[in-house]
C-alpha cells in the first residue's frame, strides 16, 4: 500500500494535480496516495513548513481535535498557489502538477530556503469552493 499524499485534500477537493497521485477508495471514502517516495518526501517536508507558518495565521492550533479541516485546506491550497504564482505555474487557479512545482522551487532556492512566510497571504486569501447541492 502506498503512503497517503499530504495534499490529498487539494487533489480531491480543489482540482489540483500531481503526476504521482494515485486515486484510491478507502473505507472512509476517496483518498490519494503517492506513487513516488522522493516526491512524497519533498511534499511532506513542504507541507510541514506550510503548517508551521500558515496555521497560526488563522488563530488556531495544529490540533486534529480542534482545528477545522477548512483551515488545513486553505493552508495547503493557498500555499501551493502562492508558490505556483511565484513561478507562473498556476492554471485557472489550480496547480497542474504539485511535484513539478516543488522540483522547480527546489532547483531555484532549495525547499529548505523557501520564504514560506511570504505564502501566508495566499493561504489566508484562499477561498474554499462552495459545495453544490
Amino acid at each position: 500500500m502506498e503512503p497517503k499524499c499530504p495534499f490529498s485534500d487539494a487533489v480531491l477537493g480543489a482540482g489540483f494535480g500531481c503526476r504521482h497521485a494515485l486515486a484510491v477508495t478507502e473505507r472512509t471514502g476517496p483518498a490519494v496516495h503517492c506513487g513516488d517516495s522522493a516526491a512524497l518526501q519533498r511534499c511532506c517536508g513542504f507541507e510541514q513548513s506550510l503548517r508551521r507558518q500558515g496555521i497560526p495565521a488563522f488563530g488556531v492550533e495544529d490540533d486534529l481535535g480542534t482545528m477545522p479541516q477548512s483551515v488545513l485546506v486553505k493552508v495547503h491550497c493557498g500555499g501551493l498557489l502562492g508558490l505556483a504564482d511565484r513561478y507562473a505555474l498556476t492554471q485557472q487557479g489550480r496547480v497542474a502538477d504539485i511535484d513539478a512545482l516543488l522540483l522547480r522551487a527546489e532547483d531555484a532556492l532549495g525547499l529548505e530556503n523557501l520564504p514560506i512566510d511570504s505564502l501566508v497571504p495566499a493561504m489566508t486569501a484562499y477561498k474554499l469552493r462552495r459545495r453544490r447541492g
